[in-house]
């Protein structure tokens, strides 16, 4: 079968929906080079991607995900029976930010459940926005820079898009957790220099 046909074999056998997201996923791998993977480790403990369902969730089980951060606002795992043992929802609209208390949250979520040997799979509905902005929170938290935060998600997940509220809310956060790790610095200086005195 050529290109044409197979479309219109997928189209009357598996309908619109599910013919054209093997439409986009066939064009995203071909732009990009990239083959398209649904669920995509950024590093050995955080994955991101989009929505799961049953079988997806025993997919990442296999993959040793202990842990997940839902940024749906409009679908809670826990109330499908998709929830991780380990589970955080932190309810944020469709190409918007989560506050800068939601990152916190978050963020304090993935540490947790890394710190403990984990895995975490991060994700929204397409994995596309929200969920890359709360990797780059944490990634941001443990010391990188927003590009370089954004560009670690980008070489495993090249078709991601942060919305300008998203970055926005990252840049606040960034300045935020700078601010935080040099008022724990300063506070470190001072208990030293105060047991070396006494």
């Amino acid at each position: 079968m050529m290109g044409g046909d197979i479309f219109r074999f997928r189209l009357q056998n598996q309908g619109l929906a599910t013919t054209l997201l093997w439409l986009y996923v066939r064009g995203v791998a071909f732009i990009t080079g990239i083959p398209f993977q649904r669920y995509c480790q950024v590093t050995p403990e955080v994955f991101v991607g989009p929505q799961y369902r049953a079988l997806g969730k025993k997919t990442l089980e296999r993959w040793g995900i202990t842990g997940s951060v839902n940024l749906r606002s409009e679908y809670d795992d826990a109330l499908h029976g998709l929830s991780f043992d380990q589970y955080c929802h932190l309810p944020t609209v469709d190409d918007q930010a989560p506050t800068l208390d939601q990152l916190e949250r978050g963020v304090e979520f993935i540490h947790q459940v890394i710190s403990k040997g984990g895995k975490v799979y991060i994700h929204c509905a397409g994995g596309i926005g929200r969920a890359p902005t709360m990797a780059a929170a944490y990634f941001i938290h443990q010391g990188m820079q927003l590009e370089d935060a954004v560009e670690l998600i980008r070489q495993t997940r090249p078709f991601i898009r942060i919305m300008p509220p998203q970055v926005a809310q990252l840049k606040e956060f960034e300045v935020f957790q700078r601010e935080a790790q040099n008022e724990a610095q300063q506070i470190a200086i001072e208990d030293w220099e105060a047991t070396r005195a006494g």
